[in-house]
Order: C-alpha cells, then sequence, then structure tokens
C-alpha cells in the first residue's frame, strides 16, 4: 500500500508463484507517498527492483500480443499520465503485430469517470490517445484503479468513437475497498482468446460460499472489430 521495501518483498514471493508468462505494470500505491524525497528522486526504485525482473512486457503469443505502460506521475500520486512519445511507440508497435493476433494495451488509470464510480485519476486526453491506438490495431485497452469491473466498447464511454475497440476495466481481487460498498465485490477477469470471439468470465467473490465464482460470460465476435 506504501511502496516500502517489505511490501514489495511479500509481493515479489506471490509473483513468483505465477505461471508464466506474467505482466507486471506500477500503480498509483507502487510509489511512495509519504516519502516525498524517493518519489522525487527515485519513484519507481522499489518496483524496478523486486517486481519489474518478474514482468514479461510486452507478451507475445500465437493469438495474442499485449502491451503494458507506466501511466503513474510521481508528482501527482493517483492522475494518470500518457505523453505523446509513450502514445505514438505504442502505435509503432501495435502496427508491427501480426493483423491475425487479438492486441491489447494494459495500463492502470482509468480512462473516463463512469457514473457512480468516480475515482480520482482519470488521464487526461484519453479518448485521443484511445483513438490513436484504435487506429494503429489495438482491439482493447485494459485498466484498473477504479476498484470495480466493467466491459464496455469504447463508443459507450466516448460517444461517436470511430473506431471499434473495448474498454476492460478489472475488479480488485482482495482489496478491502470494496466491502460493503453497495453493487461491488471483489473480483477479477478470466477473459479468453480464440479466433473467432475475445470472452470475459468475471469471477466473483461470494462470501457465502467463501470462493470466486463465475458471472455468465460475455462474448465479443471478432467480427466486431474492423482489425
Amino acid at each position: 500500500m506504501r511502496a516500502r521495501g517489505g511490501q514489495f518483498a511479500r509481493a515479489e514471493e506471490w509473483l513468483k508463484q505465477l505461471p508464466t508468462p506474467v505482466m507486471v505494470i506500477p500503480g498509483n500505491h507502487d510509489i511512495p507517498l509519504y516519502n516525498l524525497a524517493l518519489r522525487l528522486t527515485n519513484p519507481f526504485r522499489n518496483y524496478r527492483r523486486f517486481a519489474e525482473p518478474h514482468s514479461t512486457n510486452p507478451i507475445e503469443l500465437p493469438c495474442l500480443r499485449a502491451i503494458g505502460i507506466n501511466t503513474i506521475n510521481p508528482h501527482r500520486h493517483q492522475q494518470g499520465i500518457i505523453d505523446g512519445v509513450t502514445r505514438d511507440r505504442v502505435c509503432e508497435w501495435l502496427t508491427a503485430q501480426p493483423q491475425d493476433a487479438w492486441r491489447l494495451v494494459v495500463i492502470h488509470q482509468h480512462v473516463k469517470d463512469i457514473p457512480g464510480h468516480h475515482r480520482p485519476g482519470a488521464i487526461p486526453g484519453a479518448r485521443e490517445t484511445l483513438e490513436a491506438w484504435a487506429r494503429a490495431g489495438a482491439h482493447a485497452v485494459l485498466h484498473g484503479h477504479i476498484h470495480f469491473d466493467y466491459a464496455q466498447t469504447a463508443d459507450q464511454l466516448f460517444p461517436g468513437f470511430p473506431v471499434p475497440m473495448l474498454v476492460i476495466a478489472a475488479g480488485t481481487g482482495s482489496n478491502a475497498r470494496t466491502r460493503g460498498k453497495a453493487g461491488t465485490t471483489n473480483s477479477f477477469h478470466l477473459v479468453e482468446f480464440s479466433q473467432e470471439k475475445l470472452e470475459i468470465s468475471t469471477q466473483r467473490w461470494n462470501s457465502m460460499s467463501g470462493r470466486f465464482e463465475a458471472d455468465q460470460p460475455v462474448v465479443f465476435p471478432r467480427s466486431l472489430f474492423s482489425n
């Protein structure tokens, strides 16, 4: 929660247990909050030591290509940021990928507040960035930060969005912030890919059974996309 070395060491032990490949990107809790000197001089020190070595980025699988980017602004603890250089670098990567592969971009902060789930930190200029990525071939942008899960087409978030693309928000698997809030619970997405479709099955915590249980899958056919 506060980017301390001991917290990262415990996280590293968990990362080591995961099957590979694993993509890891930083969130706003991966930089110091109260240690202002470290936040200004070397904010990602512990992240680079304990987490980054366990990350495969980008991920390249036969039917799936995914790239993760750092959207953390150390000078504003929650505010996301994507500069023009990063936007264009991702565009170049997307256009270089096989046309028959699913192409994803993974970020931390959200791209727009949704009703009932306001969260500080939405990325400025997100629509223009998403449009550039969609035109370069991205099928979906995945993000976290808001502690609430959803999967929508980009034109549901941004009316008139010109290119078909998905925005998929991860919930939180263990954070206590969802507990007791109406309409929220701990969750994570299982996303499965084939040549014909992308299928999202949200696994939601059931406190009565003491386990995660799957919602009805949501299917997006490949024919939905023009690329």
